[in-house]
């Protein structure tokens, strides 16, 4: 059984499906990874590997028609063990409409990156367990952090370990008090804070222009390794 890892958020525009698909490109080095978007209409990974035109069916596809569910699971381009698949392409869907197919998924695949809205997620379904993961990106500042405190506690008490990932903290914000530093950050939430990103890089607007995968720069790359690596050896 694969494990999944829910990518979720304390608000919106933080950089979620950024992360999502750095942190599976690292993990498909390794074996055989999918992208599972749960963002309905508001989903940006397909946008963000230049699969927009590509991506045609979803898991309620394979509820509603009985297609077969390799159907719709996508190679991504460029990386080998790399696949996408979109729970539902044109409105929001509930979670607990295809935990049978995510049980499935699991079972095909040794990582799940879940891409979920705070507000999508569903953490009392039985699919979720001690050896997943909950990745919490959020902004250092209040209104993220309300909504990244309530993601925490609601993954604690399904026993799904969290992993607050703070991006997009600026060094004289946080001199000024306008942001948290890590260090409260941690305090507040009373666990670890498992990285802190200054601000992500916007290197997937020329693959939504062009189509193509992006060319994340190196040493954006070797940070989002060094965080997946703390998150995952727990």
């Amino acid at each position: 059984m694969g494990k999944t890892w829910i990518m979720t958020a304390g608000s919106g525009g933080i950089g979620k499906s950024s992360l999502t698909i750095a942190f599976a490109v690292i993990a498909a080095r390794q074996g055989k990874t999918l992208i599972l978007d749960a963002c309905g209409p508001c989903r940006a990974c397909d946008l963000y590997m230049g699969m927009q035109n590509v991506v045609t069916l979803d898991l309620r596809d394979v509820l509603l028609h009985q297609i077969d569910l390799t159907s719709v699971i996508y190679p991504v381009p460029e990386h080998e063990n790399l696949f996408y698949a979109c729970v539902s392409l044109f409105r929001e869907s509930r979670l607990e409409e295809v935990q049978g197919i995510l049980l499935s998924l699991q079972e095909m695949f040794e990582n799940v990156f879940l891409d979920i809205s705070s507000s999508g997620m569903n953490w009392s379904l039985p699919v979720f367990t001690r050896r997943d993961r909950a990745v919490v990106l959020l902004r250092p500042d209040h209104v993220s952090f309300r909504g990244a405190e309530a993601i925490v506690t609601d993954a604690r008490n399904r026993g799904v370990p969290a992993y607050p990932v703070i991006n997009q903290m600026e060094k004289s914000l946080v001199r000024h008090g306008y942001q948290m530093n890590g260090t409260t950050v941690s305090q507040v939430l009373d666990c670890p804070v498992a990285g802190e990103i200054m601000r992500m890089p916007d290197f997937f607007t020329s693959s939504i222009r062009e189509e193509h995968f992006p060319v994340i720069p190196t040493k954006q790359m070797k940070l989002f390794e060094e965080i997946y690596h703390e998150i995952d050896s727990n």
